[in-house]
């Protein structure tokens, strides 16, 4: 684990809560294809439109910008699914980040002031970190990983947890998910999460500000972009990760979702429609000439890999 220490008491609380987390999550892959708890109340079954192509296409290097503030919360979740062009090319590709404001800084470790950052790793690996504003002893509150790289050119369902204990400013673990089963779990370990009121910072997609020289883009495909504003068990994820959302009806602490099936706003490709209320739409940005936005079929529930085949439970 490449972070400074907690203490030992919090050490073993970690440890337990990470038993319980590996026990509620055995097995999730193969409940999300067999089974779907009141997913006719939520909304369909593998009926996924578009996904937004993001590969960099004559050049441009393209991410999505919330443009207002996302009301995020010290417990949350983030889903998505994602097809990774080349996970192991050597570079670092990410899913989504809120940057805080690491130029205040006299520094060359910008890592340590970011609020989170969700990617895929230089190794291939499912990565998701959070900043503790601590450069000169130890840059990661939390830093997860994924045990392999995740494959190349499928889809996959990822998630990041965040949980925070009431009236606690820092989290007190974080865990990811590939495809419903656990990756990784680790408690909060020295100094203090980056917060910043939302009000102040849009979270970004498809696109991290790791420096003014060093910014990482994802490459490849996005699509089904959730972020919900408490903890979402393995049962939850695993349930809905093949059910597209219904429009418009109200939907418990989700605070952002990003589908790109339907026609953005007439004319105006570049803006990425969001299914909450209020919302926050997107807009899609340009590192390079502006250009068209690229969209393609989401093989998401007819990808040999996957292949869900559910027995429903209403």
């Amino acid at each position: 684990r490449r972070r400074a220490p907690a203490a030992a008491a919090a050490v073993a609380a970690c440890v337990a809560a990470a038993v319980v987390a590996a026990a509620v999550a055995v097995g999730g892959a193969e409940r999300a294809r067999a089974v779907c708890h009141n997913c006719h109340e939520l909304g369909e079954w593998c009926k996924f439109g578009k996904a937004i192509d993001m590969t960099g296409i004559r050049i441009n290097r393209e991410w999505i910008d919330t443009q207002y503030q996302v009301p995020l919360q010290r417990n949350m979740t983030i889903e998505a699914w994602v097809w990774a062009a080349e996970p192991e090319a050597k570079e670092w590709t990410p899913i989504m980040s809120r940057t805080s404001g690491f130029w205040q800084y006299d520094t060359h470790v910008p890592n340590a002031y970011t609020d989170f950052n969700f990617q895929v790793d230089d190794n291939g690996l499912l990565s998701f970190f959070m900043g503790n504003g601590c450069a000169d002893q130890w840059q990661y509150g939390i830093l997860l990983l994924s045990p392999e790289p995740i494959p190349t050119r499928q889809w996959v369902h990822v998630a990041a947890v965040v949980n925070t204990n009431d009236g606690d400013t820092n989290p007190h673990d974080a865990s990811i998910y590939i495809n419903g089963e656990l990756a990784d779990f680790d408690c909060w370990g020295d100094c203090d999460r980056q917060w910043l009121p939302y009000e102040q910072y849009n979270l970004r997609v498809g696109m991290y500000d790791n420096t003014d020289c060093d910014k990482q883009w994802w490459n490849g495909y996005l699509d089904e972009v959730r972020v919900w504003d408490h903890v979402r068990t393995p049962e939850q994820l695993t349930d809905h990760m093949f059910v597209r959302l219904y429009d418009g009806e109200p939907k418990d602490g989700l605070l952002l979702y990003y589908t790109f099936d339907d026609p953005k706003h007439p004319n105006n490709a570049t803006e990425i429609i969001d299914y909450t209320t209020p919302r926050y739409d997107g807009l899609v940005q340009f590192d390079g000439p502006n250009g068209p936005v690229y969209y393609v079929d989401s093989r998401i529930c007819t990808d040999d890999f996957l292949k869900p085949t559910p027995r429903f439970i209403d």
